[in-house]
């Protein structure tokens, strides 16, 4: 599914990828907010965390054409979500994915991926992480600390490659998607050092899987439509003053 070294793959059920696109549109025709951004959470299982099976709004946000934001409060509430939807699919759910909308092109801000190395890979990395097996050894460098200094140091000396030592890892990622169905998709790896506990964020390499466009019936997609529009004008409020220091929030 992925390499964790050279990067990693995201899949999407096609419906939670359609709210995506579609809830642009709905901003633009339903909202008359056409270059407001939006956020949501690609919410994956635990035991299958690289495939998306749903994308809700985060609760509360404010949005302006360059940020979204969300209190304390609301993050808190959008928690509780989560733990009801895990509950109504009898399955444990964990956040792996921020997805925002840009008004034109899809590139990642500064913010955009300070946001990714940042905040959001710390959320993700408390809610789910792994353990894996590493090679320490003069040709691969690892954190510096004295530990593995000295693990270098002997692995030199032998002329061997020590590949017992395990390490916590965490990846999470981030989808930014136009009304126009254009899409870019980052990840981050954060990487904790078994020694010294110091943690190392990167970004990496990012693939999206299935992304191309559901086809639904008349009926479904203004079903669908609807519903959207009433989780939009329930979890997002328009702040029509730009504040462009503002970061994106969890």
């Amino acid at each position: 599914m992925f390499d964790l070294y050279a990067g990693a793959a995201l899949s999407f059920d096609a419906l939670a990828l359609e709210r995506c696109f579609l809830a642009a549109d709905i901003l633009a025709y339903d909202f008359a907010s056409p270059r407001s951004e939006y956020a949501m959470l690609g919410l994956a299982t635990e035991d299958d965390p690289f495939h998306v099976i749903a994308t809700p709004l985060l609760r509360g946000q404010r949005v302006t054409v360059s940020t979204v934001e969300q209190s304390g409060h609301d993050v808190l509430r959008m928690r509780r979500e989560i733990e009801t939807l895990s509950a109504r699919m009898g399955r444990r759910l964990v956040p792996i994915t921020f997805v925002h909308r840009h008004p034109g092109p899809c590139t990642a801000s500064v913010v955009d991926r300070e946001f990714l190395t940042g905040v959001f890979i710390d959320q993700v990395s408390t809610a789910i992480s792994w353990t894996e097996a590493v090679p320490i050894g003069p040709g691969h460098p690892r954190c510096g600390c004295a530990g593995m200094v000295q693990l270098w140091r002997d692995a030199a000396f032998t002329g061997g490659v020590i590949r017992n030592l395990h390490q916590e890892y965490a990846v999470c990622f981030s989808l930014i998607v136009n009304r126009e169905r254009d899409y870019e998709i980052y990840a981050a790896r954060v990487d904790t050092c078994p020694m010294c506990g110091r943690r190392q964020v990167r970004e990496i390499p990012a693939q999206l899987e299935s992304a191309g466009r559901v086809i639904l019936s008349t009926s479904q997609r203004d079903a669908l439509r609807r519903r959207l529009a009433l989780e939009i004008a329930e979890k997002v409020v328009f702040d029509p003053t730009p504040a462009p220091a503002l970061a994106e929030t969890l």
